[in-house]
């Protein structure tokens, strides 16, 4: 019975035992190459999205920038006018308010010579 490889046969087992744990820890290995090239996958995408978050708030805030740039210009370049006309209303306001005054006046006068004109 030796002589027909029984005395092989233990061997056999434990290589066969072997090979299992092999292709076991080759599966295994396999498994965790996949998911971690699935992770670096998830990492690459999560980097581009916030690559391009960022790209469109730069360029959100260069806009708002320009815009606002723009607004400022407009409104120097409207301020002589404004200025202007402000102290044309001013004028405007102190000629009233004389008039005003001077009205007041002939009024008071007025009220004055009636008091006058009736008491004789």
């Amino acid at each position: 019975a030796r002589e027909r490889g029984m005395v092989f046969y233990p061997i056999n087992m434990e290589e066969k035992k072997l090979q299992k744990k092999i292709k076991k820890t080759h599966d295994g290995t396999k498994q965790l190459k996949q998911e971690v090239q699935q992770f670096k996958s998830k990492v690459h995408n999560m980097e581009a999205k916030a690559q391009a978050q960022a790209e469109e708030a730069k360029n959100a805030f260069i806009q708002t920038a320009a815009a606002l740039r723009r607004q400022a210009e407009n409104a120097r370049d409207l301020l002589p006018s404004h200025t202007e006309a402000v102290h044309a209303k001013e004028e405007e306001l102190s000629m009233l308010t004389k008039r005003y005054a001077s009205l007041r006046e002939q009024i008071r006068e007025l009220k004055q010579q009636r008091t006058a004109e009736n008491v004789s």
